[in-house]
Order: C-alpha cells, then structure tokens, then sequence
C-alpha cells in the first residue's frame, strides 16, 4: 500500500500525515455502508460503471490540471478522496455479489462452487497486477516526483477506461 508514500513524497507538508492515512480504513467502511444502498437499488453494474466513470474523470483532471508543486491541496483531496471511494465500492460490490452467488447456486442446488472459482481467478489475475504496479511504482520513485505523481494518476486513468470497455453492452 504505498499511499503513505505517495503523501510523503508528493506533499510537502509541516504536519505529520500518519493520522490521514491511518482514517482511510474507518471512512472507506462507513463508505461502503452507505453504497450499499445504491448497489442494492440500482444494480451493480450500474454502480460499477459510475464508479469507473468517476476514477476516468477525476484521473483526467488530475493530469491535466494539476500537479503536486502547483496544487497540493487538490493532490491531497484526490490521495484521500479516490482510494475511498473505489475500496467502498469495492468492497460492497465484492461482498453483496459473492452472496448473491452462494444463494444463487444454494436454490439451484448445483454442484459446482462458483464462488471458489472466482475467487481463483481473482487471485490469479488481480495479486500478480498488484505486484506489477508496485514494482513500476518503485522504478518510478527512484527519478522523481513528478514520474511518481503519474504512477498515482495514470493508472486509474488507463484502467478506468479499460474497465467502462469491459463493462459496454
């Protein structure tokens, strides 16, 4: 999880960021109470492309508005705002749909567990990204902060596109 160093390196602060960093979990929980309620009513694929909306627009206006020298105070919005929102959607999307899978297959009475399944392939495809990131994360904090502040907002950028791709009808 390198957002504590995405803090110290990209905002050049007199006070201690340990505190911020450490309310993410507490915000991104009560977060996703509270999109429980829309991914209930409206459905998750709809939720899920509004998020994958959001992480597209607000990625884009960081890169091409922003930078850490010139706004740090929107840096810090967007380093506290956008892992929020996307763990809380994550996090009750994940959860309400492996349910949905277990009653699913409980009323059908089938025999195959498709819940272990996904969570197979989730671990085979997502764990390895996530190494992939943070190794070019790290070749990218060996240069400088301005490489570093892209590795923060690009991806979300790139991914946000290819996910609203996947998710097309």
């Amino acid at each position: 999880f390198f957002l504590k160093t995405f803090f110290d390196e990209l905002l050049v602060v007199d006070y201690d960021t340990d505190w911020i960093v450490s309310s993410f979990k507490p915000l991104s929980a009560v977060a996703t109470l509270l999109v429980l309620i829309p991914m209930r009513h409206y459905g998750y694929p709809k939720v899920y492309r509004c998020l994958f909306c959001f992480n597209v627009i607000t990625s884009l206006f960081m890169i091409l508005l922003c930078s850490p020298s010139s706004s740090p105070t929107l840096v810090l919005l967007y380093l506290i705002v956008y892992p929020v929102v996307t763990s809380s959607v994550l996090s009750a999307g994940f959860c309400l749909g492996m349910a949905d899978l277990v009653l699913q297959y409980k009323y059908e009475h089938r025999e195959s567990n498709i819940a272990g399944m996904f969570l197979g392939v989730n671990a085979l495809f997502c764990k390895p990204m996530e190494s992939v990131l943070l190794t070019i994360a790290a070749m990218a904090m060996s240069h400088n902060k301005n490489n570093l502040y892209y590795v923060l907002v690009v991806p979300p950028f790139l991914f946000g596109i290819l996910q609203l791709l996947s998710f097309a009808k």
